[in-house]
């Protein structure tokens, strides 16, 4: 070892208790950090997995117009072999032909934008 680390480690050791109370703060400040951040992590995963779930899923296919301009003219024709191609694809279980668009609805004096979703249930 060399004379600087030989010194320095007798200069931590000449008051014991300032060095285990430091080493004990880093050490618990370190794990609650990597607990907080677990639980963050976490919490993403299953609020993006929760969304997906009752949403479109991990996989949308939509026509190239549609994703400049969002609008029920740029959707596309619905086609059984897309279904399949969709199905072949590993990990792919089920396959929900669905349009989804804007609306504003309004009684009397108000008015409110409001989401339409439109499935085709399996028969």
């Amino acid at each position: 070892m060399s004379m600087y680390l030989v010194m320095a480690f007798r200069n931590l050791w000449r008051n014991s208790h300032r060095t285990l109370i430091t080493t004990a703060s880093v050490f618990f400040a370190v794990v609650l950090v990597l607990f907080t951040r677990s639980m963050q992590r976490g919490t993403y995963e299953h609020v993006i997995r929760t969304s997906l779930r009752t949403s479109t899923g991990f996989l949308q296919v939509q026509a190239p117009e549609f994703r400049d301009k969002r609008s029920l003219e740029n959707s596309m024709e619905l086609d059984e072999s897309l279904i399949k191609k969709a199905l072949a694809i590993k990990h792919v279980t089920h396959a929900v032909p669905r349009i989804e668009s804007f609306a504003l609805a309004s009684t009397g004096e108000d008015s409110r934008g409001v989401m339409i979703t439109a499935i085709a249930p399996p028969q």
